[in-house]
């Protein structure tokens, strides 16, 4: 089942993705506890974030993601 984000939810992870490949890092965490943790590239990484689900208050321009 496909989730709703906003355009601007998606520039946002997409912008983050880019950043993440120019440097060759990317964000992950371990559990749901705790801080982010920036390590290594690592495909799984950006599965894991572009997973994200849109909890913002704008309704404008929704998209399914």
């Amino acid at each position: 089942m496909k989730r709703e984000r906003s355009i601007k939810v998606n520039d946002f992870l997409k912008n983050i993705i880019e950043i993440c490949k120019k440097y060759g890092f990317s964000i992950g965490h371990e559990d749901t506890q705790g801080s982010f943790i920036i390590e290594d590239f690592k495909d799984e990484n950006i599965t894991w974030l572009n997973a994200a689900s849109d909890k913002t208050t704008s309704e404008l321009s929704k998209t399914t993601d």
